[in-house]
Order: structure tokens, then C-alpha cells, then sequence
């Protein structure tokens, strides 16, 4: 029996992934302690929104959706909003990327993963992920901490010495900024207490003319 939960929202076609839209359902599910199949599928049809009901609503005519299995359902949804992905393409674009200027290691890491969802890498995922996440590094000293592990050496250690060198750069930024800010102001107050004493000095004795009256 279904229980009071969080809110559950609608599927937007332009812009949410059925895959993970579906997957987040079943936690929802799980959540509320729905169990029953007829629950599951008035829960669906309320959750869906106006406009992915309709269009279900046209997939199962004659019939309405609440009379199709939960099963059913799904698996019309799925085949009307799961995109077709040629796997060369997607290792295309997987083999073409590499961290953009403003991505931190952690969020390089995280896309990487993303890309390579759909390229079918089977066994050799671990692996392609690796090379992918060093040879995709555009900072140089974060690069040339990496490389210098084995390349035998775990991703998720490479990951963490990554991050680590990340942070320290960062730190040395900081420390240098203060440094130099503070070289700065050292610099102004020199100039300011020579410019203050030379207008304090007495105005020098000039060599004057001669006046004959």
C-alpha cells in the first residue's frame, strides 16, 4: 500500500531523460511503499504530467492507460523517449573531450563517466576511463603530478592524487596573491614616507642675484 512521500514531478520531453527519470521512479516507489501494480500505474499516470499522458493516451488508443500493465506502460514510454545512440559517435565524442578550463578535476571525472555511458566499453571500461581522465587533464602541474604513477595504477587513486594537487595549487595561489598584495602595500607605504619626508625637509638655500640699487 502506497504511503505519504516526497512529491514526485512531472516528465518534461524537452528536456529530462526518460532512463533516469525512470530509475528515479522506482526509488520513488520504493519511498512510498508502493508495491502493488495498479498503484504503480495510477501513480505513473498521476506523476507523468498533462502533456506525456496525452501522448501515452494516443499510444495505447482505443484503450486508456490505466487498462495496459505497469510493464506495458513503461516499455511504450521508453521506446517513444529513449534516444537511438550510434556507439562510435558516442566514443567519438568520448575520445574527443578533455577538461574544460573552468572544470575542476572532480567535475572532469563525473563527465567522463557521463560520456562514457554509451560506448559500450563492456571489460574495458575501468581501463578507458583511466586513460581518458589523465591524457583529458589540461592543467599542467595537476597532469604532471599524475603521470608520475604507474600506469597500472588505480583510477580512483589517480583521482584522488588529481584532486589533492588541485587543492594545493589553489593553496599556492592564495598564499602568493597574500604575498604579493602584501609586497604592494610595503611598496606604497615606502613611497609615501619617502614623498611625506621630502616635503617636510627645509627648502634648500638657492643662489640668487645680485640686485644693485
Amino acid at each position: 500500500m502506497a504511503s505519504a512521500g516526497p512529491k514526485f514531478g512531472p516528465f518534461n520531453p524537452e528536456t529530462d531523460d526518460w532512463t533516469i527519470y525512470s530509475e528515479q521512479l522506482e526509488q520513488w516507489f520504493i519511498a512510498t511503499k508502493t508495491n502493488e501494480p495498479k498503484e504503480k500505474i495510477a501513480c505513473l499516470l498521476s506523476v507523468i504530467g498533462t502533456q506525456t499522458y496525452t501522448l501515452l493516451r494516443n499510444l495505447t488508443f482505443p484503450e486508456l492507460p490505466a487498462n495496459k500493465s505497469f510493464p506495458e506502460l513503461l516499455k511504450l514510454l521508453s521506446t517513444q523517449f529513449s534516444i537511438p545512440r550510434n556507439e562510435w559517435k558516442e566514443i567519438k565524442k568520448f575520445m574527443e573531450a578533455s577538461q574544460a578550463a573552468d572544470e575542476n578535476v572532480q567535475e572532469w571525472y563525473a563527465r567522463i563517466k557521463k560520456l562514457a555511458v554509451n560506448c559500450n566499453f563492456e571489460a574495458n571500461l575501468a581501463y578507458m576511463l583511466k586513460i581518458k581522465f589523465v591524457t583529458g587533464l589540461t592543467k599542467a602541474e595537476v597532469f604532471d603530478r599524475v603521470i608520475e604513477e604507474k600506469q597500472t595504477e588505480a583510477l580512483e587513486r589517480l583521482s584522488e592524487l588529481a584532486v589533492k594537487k588541485e587543492h594545493l595549487g589553489k593553496e599556492d595561489k592564495v598564499v602568493n596573491f597574500v604575498k604579493t598584495k602584501n609586497s604592494n602595500m610595503a611598496l606604497h607605504r615606502r613611497r609615501a614616507f619617502i614623498v611625506i619626508n621630502a616635503r617636510a625637509e627645509p627648502i634648500s638655500t638657492k643662489a640668487t642675484s645680485t640686485i644693485h640699487i
